[in-house]
């Protein structure tokens, strides 16, 4: 099974609660974890150890960019998680540590009851970019917001 190392860029506007963060616990369980289902989860403190060994968050409002762009290289991710954060990158600026977003078609995750709400673009075999709502949106519950970075996921997978 390979393991991805996720790097979630959150802004000082995110709700810094339990339940914001339970719902990045759950997406990135998701996200090393594709094959389980919603009901298959285990608890949060369960899988607590796993997601923080496999992921970390950087808040964009407390880090000047030149040092969010070194975290990136320092890190090395295979997904970059943009929530409610998009915005405040510019494409070049990726572009110079190597993340070519430019050269990337936009897709989005589709949710019936949704429509396009979680976009993602695959700069490589080996590179994700996802642009999500913010953990602490209210429009999208734990399980869907799970479920769209898990597709995001499974559908670069078919790419690579």
């Amino acid at each position: 099974m390979e393991y991805y190392r996720v790097l979630w860029f959150l802004n000082s506007k995110s709700n810094n609660s339990e339940l914001t963060y339970q719902k990045l616990q759950l997406a990135t369980y998701g996200i090393i974890h594709p094959q389980t289902q919603w009901s298959e989860i285990p608890s949060t403190i369960e899988i607590e150890e796993e997601v923080l060994n496999n992921s970390i968050c950087l808040n964009i409002n407390e880090t000047n960019k030149v040092e969010l762009l070194h975290q990136i290289e320092t890190y090395q991710p295979n997904i970059i998680i943009f929530a409610g954060t998009f915005k405040e990158f510019e494409t070049s600026e990726m572009e110079q540590i190597g993340w070519n977003i430019n050269y990337s078609a936009k897709r989005y995750v589709n949710d019936d009851h949704l429509g396009n709400t979680t976009a993602f673009y695959i700069t490589s075999p080996t590179r994700l970019c996802i642009e999500a709502f913010s953990p602490d949106d209210y429009r999208m519950s734990d399980k869907t917001y799970w479920y769209e970075m898990k597709k995001a996921v499974e559908l670069w997978e078919e790419f690579r």
